[in-house]
């Protein structure tokens, strides 16, 4: 089950930020209005990444891709694996995040350009906090549910 949630959640994480810097990139080029200038590409990133977890999190999710275990068991099999959850969605938060700029920036300046070592270690400091708030709230709201 651990595994499908990666899946999960890499697969939304990774769609949705290609659709961000895809359309930051339409955007600076056809209208000239840079997104990323006004910090607005950060804070959909940060969104997005709230919701890549909360549906790789969500019991629907895994019964689409192939049935899910009963309420309580998935409940307790995501708590028992919080930590690994936690670094497994941070690794592929940077991992998505690297190849998504290195394209994006190869696509807009036809050169690659990248990031900052610095910004990616702060970002995933950043992800882990978040992810780890995320995935505690949901395990406990899923305990009163």
């Amino acid at each position: 089950m651990k595994i499908r949630v990666f899946v999960i959640f890499g697969a939304c994480y990774s769609a949705l930020l290609a659709v961000l810097a895809g359309t930051g990139n339409i955007l600076s080029q056809v209208v000239d209005w840079n997104p990323t200038a006004d910090g607005i590409d950060n804070l959909l990133g940060l969104l997005f990444f709230v919701v890549a977890i909360l549906l790789s999190m969500s019991r629907q999710a895994h019964a689409v891709l192939g049935g899910a275990p009963d309420p309580v068991t998935f409940r307790c099999v995501l708590s028992q694996n919080r930590s690994v959850l936690l670094i497994g969605m941070v690794i592929i938060t940077t991992l998505v995040n690297l190849v998504v700029s290195l394209l994006s920036s190869s696509y807009a300046t036809d050169e690659m350009v990248w990031p900052s070592p610095l910004r990616a270690a702060l970002l995933s400091v950043v992800y882990g906090v978040l992810a780890r708030v995320i995935i505690v709230e949901s395990v406990e709201r899923m305990r009163y549910a």
